[in-house]
């Protein structure tokens, strides 16, 4: 909506960008952008499956998940799959970077893999990084990587 009633945004080349939980944002953007405003879709350290990541951080995770969505997993499965990029992959099929950060501890880069490996089978603009670096968002290295990325599909 905000893209269709802002004048200066109608003929450009937008580029959505998310790290973490933003990744989950950004993904969601490109899925249900069915106009096709949005150029792109880069993200750091990317969550997929909103189940898998929630049993690896732990109950503190698990408790934002369930007052986010409204209820736990084993209470509403079905909510937290329709907002795991792993059930909506296909519609991922613009631009993309992937950025996972080897050293973070809060991301595996299992959710990143497994996404990249679907997503590449119908997108041949699906590009993914790894860094040995500690990081969790676009600096440094993964923001070189974003603006060439931007730049190269501009």
């Amino acid at each position: 909506e905000i893209c269709g009633a802002t004048e200066f945004m109608k003929n450009s080349k937008m580029f959505v960008a998310g790290a973490s939980s933003g990744s989950i944002i950004a993904m969601r953007l490109i899925a249900e952008d069915s106009a096709r405003r949005l150029s792109g879709c880069a993200v750091v350290d990317v969550i997929s499956d909103l189940k898998a990541y929630a049993d690896f951080r732990g109950e503190s995770i698990q408790n934002i998940f369930a007052k986010g969505i409204g209820g736990t997993y084993d209470e509403m499965p079905e909510e937290y799959e329709k907002r795991s990029a792993l059930s909506f992959y296909e519609k991922l099929d613009r631009p993309m970077l992937m950025i996972h950060y080897e050293q973070s501890e809060f991301c595996q880069a299992e959710q990143t893999d497994r996404l990249y490996a679907l997503v590449k089978q119908n997108n041949a603009a699906c590009f993914y990084k790894k860094l040995d670096l500690l990081a969790s968002d676009f600096s440094g290295d993964g923001l070189t990587l974003l603006v060439d990325f931007i730049k190269e599909f501009k």
